[in-house]
């Protein structure tokens, strides 16, 4: 937390006070005192030699303030290097990192355009990063490095904007991950806690640490892990040991419950006043105090699962089973030949993959995606690839939804050997394929 009474650095025992005024008055008695010197002889300068004379003042100005920036400055300067050109205004863009096999010390990003593949900027960093999802907020990107340190890119042009380091950190895992924009800030995780920065600066806002200690020190285990989840409506969710609810604002904790553990990535939602806790059974909590909530419509859903909340819907998919809730009521329940899980949703269109056909049994390993009507759970179209090697496929890097199609990118030898990658466009029972383009 930030305090307003942080001492001085390098600056120790009392300070002398000074009275300027009767320091002035010493010195102006002693000039008095001196014996008058006679004056100088006016000098004339041509007017060439003051315009130089004006220009080299005005240039060794600009230089002391530069490098004084740069040495009071908490953030250096551009840490990247773009090619490319800006994304137009108004122009959607795909954010990713394909994170290309033989890139050890650095991460190629690109700003895709969302029609037709197209490359607009490719920005290199010199490090690799933890997520290969990049989430454009408010015309900025954040990326996690392996090396300690957050980046918040322009979306517009790739360059960095500020990075802030964990380095710091005294965790056994110092680099930063899962970041989260919200208002007018970006929270994250890294290997002492939760950290929240200003969007605009990469100032610290204020930090949480780490309340507990895994079972094998140096390991980090279920009983006490280290991941930030959802910030919704002025709170942070995330678990050690349990699930934490902390202010937004300040990091203050709000509550705990310790008997809700970390079970997934999509282990927990949050929709209007509750939070759903998908465990061994689908729990709800109260989000003011962290309570639960007594759902007897929810009494079925005994079984561990997934999460998706679109639109004040929350999804919850069970094996074979997909459930649609709103609040604390069952809008719909569909079973399914096979296991599916919810990935989007977008104009009244939920999109969900499987491995196998939704509508019958049997051994067709592939990738399926099926869009659903949101309102029924009933198939309108699927698109569909088989494996041609028996060997189940790579999931792709980044999914978004948008005007009711579904958006991709597939690695280069995702889906089998010698396979290309680039963005999928999922429509209408079809797919629109535009490779990578380095």
């Amino acid at each position: 937390m930030l305090k307003d009474d942080t001492p001085i650095k390098g600056v120790t025992g009392d300070l002398e006070v000074i009275d300027l005024d009767e320091q002035l008055a010493k010195r102006a008695r002693k000039v008095g005192s001196r014996t008058a010197l006679p004056p100088r002889p006016e000098r004339h300068v041509s007017r060439p030699v003051r315009i130089i004379s004006s220009l080299v003042a005005v240039l060794v100005v600009a230089v002391l303030a530069g490098g004084a920036f740069l040495l009071f400055s908490g953030h250096e300067g551009p840490e990247s290097s773009v090619t490319g050109s800006n994304v137009p205004l108004n122009a959607r863009a795909f954010y990713i990192w394909p994170g290309t096999s033989g890139q050890l010390k650095k991460a190629d990003i690109y700003a895709l355009s969302m029609q037709n593949g197209s490359v607009y900027w490719k920005a290199t960093l010199k490090t690799q990063l933890t997520i290969s999802k990049l989430v454009p907020y408010q015309g900025k990107l954040f990326a996690p490095g392996e090396d300690g340190n957050l980046y918040a890119l322009s979306a517009k042009t790739g360059q960095v904007l500020w990075k802030y380091s964990v380095k710091s950190d005294p965790a056994p895992d110092e680099a930063p991950a899962s970041p989260i924009a919200d208002g007018n800030t970006v929270y994250f995780e890294a290997g002492s806690g939760f950290y929240a920065l200003n969007i605009s600066d990469g100032k610290l806002l204020w930090h949480v640490k780490t309340p507990c200690k895994p079972t094998i020190p140096g390991v980090v285990g279920t009983d006490c892990v280290n991941v930030l989840s959802t910030v919704d409506n002025g709170k942070v969710y995330g678990f050690f040991d349990g699930l934490y609810a902390f202010d937004a604002s300040n990091g203050k904790q709000l509550w705990h419950d310790p008997q809700v553990q970390f079970r997934g990535e999509n282990s927990i939602v949050v929709s209007g006043k509750y939070l759903y806790s998908a465990g061994e059974r689908l729990d709800v909590l109260n989000v003011a105090d962290g309570k639960k909530v007594n759902a007897p419509a929810f009494s079925s859903l005994n079984r561990s699962g997934s999460l998706l909340e679109a639109d004040g819907v929350v999804y919850y998919s069970t094996g074979t089973q997909l459930t649609a809730i709103r609040d604390l009521d069952i809008l719909w329940q569909h079973h399914y030949a096979n296991g599916l899980t919810p990935l989007a949703a977008s104009q009244n269109t939920l999109f969900v993959d499987t491995d196998h056909p939704l509508e019958q049994t049997g051994n067709a390993l592939g990738i399926y995606f099926y869009a659903l009507d949101a309102s029924t759970g009933k198939i309108k179209w699927h698109w569909e690839q088989r494996s041609p090697n028996g060997r189940l496929p790579s999931l792709p890097y980044y999914i978004t939804s948008m005007n009711g199609k579904l958006y991709l990118y597939l690695p280069e030898n995702g889906f089998s050997n010698n396979s290309a990658g680039g963005l999928w466009v999922l429509h209408d029972g079809k797919r629109d394929f535009y490779p990578s383009q380095n």
